[in-house]
């Protein structure tokens, strides 16, 4: 009987939940050869801004994350590699 509780609770789970668009994207080279990519973001149902940052040892790797970034993608801050373009609603959702 506890397993349909949550199983109920997970089915309304969606990866999307977590993620998060960049207000600011910042790319930075560091001394030591690797590659830095800074995110601010703001957390809408905590009203909050907050900052991330990701090191890169390939520039490609860095270059490819910060312009998916840039055009709008959504990221992870789990998993801050993982980007998604959530494609915007074209018409309402229906009650």
């Amino acid at each position: 009987m506890r397993i349909l509780p949550w199983g109920f609770i997970l089915g309304f789970w969606t990866a999307s939940a977590d993620a998060y668009t960049a207000n600011k994207v910042a790319f930075e080279f560091l001394q030591n050869g690797q590659y830095r990519v800074t995110v601010n973001y703001t957390v809408p149902e905590l009203k909050e801004f907050r900052e991330s940052y990701v090191i890169f040892s390939r520039k490609k790797e860095a270059e490819s994350f910060y312009w998916k970034l840039v055009r709008g993608a959504d990221f992870y801050p789990d998993d801050p590699k993982l980007v998604r373009f959530i494609p915007p609603k074209t018409k309402p959702t229906p009650w």
